[in-house]
């Protein structure tokens, strides 16, 4: 007697999706018990950054969606700055309108997904737009890579209302950020909206997934100036205040990290063996929507 094998396909859908590693190498992901066999495929991905999106398309061979998920109040804090000495406040420009879960759900081809998986920026961490600078100009994508801070999360390059982010953090979240203001208000002030911005996305997430579906994040503690900043045990706190189950987070070791593995005493990124060690492992935090 011959048994008919069964095939599954499970459906991924990929938030900040960078250049597009993370999303193929999902993609490329299967798996066989007995004669059940399965595999994923992208759905979709969005992220702020043309060029990243531009570079997803082309290595998943998946349409992937620029897509701004501030709302008005947050593009306002994001995007205004001080000259002067006064704040000079920027509203978005004409045609720019919020994101809504239809949009998302554009992004993802109309289809609710298993699986969402993605690895935000680390607070406190890099200027990512400066880090990838020389690829973006030499690539043609920008002829000036500090206008890539800008929507950018975790960066530096905006200020915000303070007090309006530290009210909507849960307690995880107002008693680091708290600790850091008493050593520097700036870093304070990003790692808030940071936290805000990390909240949105969960929330994001339990909405377009569907039932008994499932959310990946690829994330790293990080430190600054002693204040330790657990962005794990923030993400918990947020899948659990969004009604998430199952939440469970594994330590992951990075043993073969070669760029910028330790930090001198002045916080800077450094390749001296004899520096603090930083960034020697991660954590993948998931939650299930029953």
């Amino acid at each position: 007697m011959q048994v008919k094998p069964n095939h599954h396909v499970f459906t991924h859908f990929d938030l900040f999706v960078g250049m597009g590693g993370m999303s193929l190498g999902l993609s490329k992901g299967q798996a066989r018990i007995g004669n059940t066999r399965a595999t994923m495929r992208c759905v979709g991905g969005v992220d702020v950054w043309p060029t990243a999106i531009a570079n997803f398309e082309r290595l998943t061979g998946t349409r992937g969606t620029v897509l701004d998920l501030f709302d008005r109040e947050d593009y306002i804090a994001f995007h205004s700055y001080k000259k002067d000495g006064k704040l000079v406040r920027v509203e978005p420009p004409p045609g720019w309108r919020e994101a809504t879960v239809d949009d998302i759900r554009r992004a993802a081809g109309g289809v609710f997904p298993d699986f969402i998986a993605t690895s935000p920026p680390y607070v406190t961490s890099y200027e990512y737009a400066d880090l990838h600078q020389l690829s973006t100009i030499w690539l043609g994508f920008t002829d000036d890579y500090r206008k890539l801070r800008t929507g950018t999360i975790g960066s530096l390059y905006h200020d915000t209302d303070f007090m309006r982010d530290v009210k909507q953090l849960n307690t995880i979240g107002s008693d680091i950020v708290f600790r850091l203001y008493d050593v520097e208000h700036r870093k304070a002030r990003a790692t808030a909206r940071y936290f805000v911005d990390m909240h949105k996305t969960v929330k994001q997430c339990r909405k377009v997934l569907r039932p008994g579906g499932m959310v990946l994040f690829v994330i790293g503690n990080t430190e600054y100036k002693g204040v330790k900043i657990d962005n794990a045990g923030y993400l918990r706190a947020c899948l659990a205040d969004e009604r998430f189950d199952d939440i469970e987070t594994a330590r992951r070791k990075v043993s073969a990290k070669n760029l910028t593995p330790y930090r001198n005493t002045l916080g800077q990124f450094t390749t001296d063996a004899t520096s603090r060690q930083v960034y020697a492992e991660e954590f993948i935090v998931t939650g299930r929507v029953q």
